[in-house]
């Protein structure tokens, strides 16, 4: 009997730990902990206070509604921990996109920014754009 609760407290021990696999065009990739998700959040809103007050893309009183409140978040993967995330946060007079993507929370992962409506996406960094051919996974929240 305490042989069998010993393999069982390892199995769960074991098992907790897994990442959750996501099946993208028939392969297994892995996704994030919900921690590393926060973390990627606190990634976006960095991004929005690094910007504050530059060329008018972020103003002060929208970053602090940022902080306030939860965003929009859409993750899209396209293979283990790699893909693209977005965190909108809807403002009175527009809506602000901060996207990440790439191999997430590795110096691999960029960041582009995008301020939309009421004028047209204000793009800070483009660098490498996802190819528009690569299998994706959404995952809302």
């Amino acid at each position: 009997m305490k042989k069998l609760l010993i393999f069982a407290a390892t199995g769960m021990l074991l098992f907790s730990g897994c990442r959750d696999i996501v099946k993208v065009n028939g392969k297994p990739c892995e996704m994030l902990f919900e921690s590393e998700e926060k973390e990627l959040q606190a990634i976006a809103l960095a991004t929005l206070q690094h910007n504050l007050g530059k060329k008018n893309v972020v103003e002060p009183e929208e970053y602090r509604m940022a902080v306030a409140t939860q965003p929009q978040c859409e993750i899209h993967y396209y293979a283990d921990l790699i893909g693209r995330a977005e965190y909108t946060w809807e403002f009175p007079t527009r809506k602000t996109t901060v996207v990440i993507q790439g191999e997430f929370l590795n110096p691999k992962q960029r960041i582009v920014f995008l301020s939309i409506q009421p004028k047209q996406p204000d793009v800070i960094d483009t660098t490498r754009k996802i190819p528009k051919n690569a299998p994706i996974y959404q995952k809302k929240k």
